[in-house]
Formats: structure tokens, C-alpha cells, sequence
């Protein structure tokens, strides 16, 4: 366990060479805006470990604009801090460390959908497609995506 993602390395896990990683990551990126170098390092390890494939749950909300940064910074605990960009965003920020986001199928849209509609509130939910990323709106309203990436090595070697 680390306290800062500048912190993690590739010694952390045991892999045996043939293994591959599959990283799961729900809500991991809001952290790294706020902590100089984590986004460098956790994008190192996770090229370094050749994931297979790396899942990534975010709110779709955007505090990097206007006022919200400065606000932030101004509480004064940058421990506490959360930070969310909109999947545009991040996709051009993991495809620049050599990620490449892989389609989610029709059918994980499907499931989705159901799920959703059978919430008590479900009349309310909707999923899309954001490109290759799956969507939550609530009345519209983007809040959460998912979507998965994998290096550009495992492309090639797939």
C-alpha cells in the first residue's frame, strides 16, 4: 500500500513473467491532478507491468476549469483534494503515455442499459457510447464513464 501514487513501483506487485495485469482503477485518476507526478509514475508502472488491459471508472465532471483549481488550492490540504476531467480530456491524456482505449461491445451497452432501467430511479438513467467509452447520464447528464485502455506493446504483440 502506498499513500502517494509517486510513490508506486513495479516491484510492488509479483508477477511471474508469463502473467500479464489486468488493472482495475475506479475513481484512481481524480488523485493524480493533485499530486505532482503520480499520473507519470502510475502510467509508468502500468506500461512497465505490460497490462493487459486497464479498466477506468470516473465521474464525468470537469474541476480543471475556471475557478475550481484555484478554490481547491486554496483549502489548503492537498491531500483532500479530488480533481475529475471529462473522458475527452483524459483520453488525450492517457493516449499521450502510449495507451490505446479499446471498444466496449454492444452488448456491455446493453447490460448497462438494463441495469439501469431496472433501478427504481431508472427512468431517469440512460448509457451511451462516448467514442469507445461507456456513458452514465442521469436526465441527461453525463456523471460517470468507464472505459478501458491498453499499452501500445500489448497491441502489437495481440
Amino acid at each position: 500500500m502506498v499513500n502517494y501514487l509517486k510513490h508506486i513501483y513495479e516491484n510492488l506487485f509479483e508477477l511471474n513473467y508469463e502473467e500479464f495485469a489486468v488493472i482495475g482503477s475506479p475513481f484512481l485518476l481524480r488523485h493524480t491532478l493533485t499530486q505532482p507526478g503520480s499520473l507519470e509514475s502510475m502510467m509508468r508502472v502500468l506500461k512497465n507491468l505490460n497490462a493487459c488491459i486497464v479498466a477506468i471508472v470516473k465521474f464525468e465532471t470537469n474541476h480543471t476549469s475556471g475557478i475550481f483549481p484555484d478554490r481547491f488550492l486554496q483549502a489548503g490540504n492537498d491531500d483532500r483534494i479530488f480533481l475529475d476531467m471529462k473522458i475527452d480530456e483524459w483520453r488525450s491524456t492517457i493516449t499521450s503515455f502510449g495507451m490505446i482505449e479499446t471498444e466496449l461491445s454492444s452488448s456491455a451497452l446493453y447490460q448497462a442499459d438494463l441495469v439501469a432501467k431496472n433501478l427504481e430511479s431508472g427512468n431517469y438513467c440512460s448509457c451511451n457510447m462516448n467514442r469507445k467509452s461507456l456513458v452514465v447520464n442521469w436526465k441527461g447528464i453525463p456523471i460517470v464513464s468507464l472505459s478501458t485502455w491498453k499499452s501500445c506493446e500489448q497491441r502489437k504483440t495481440s
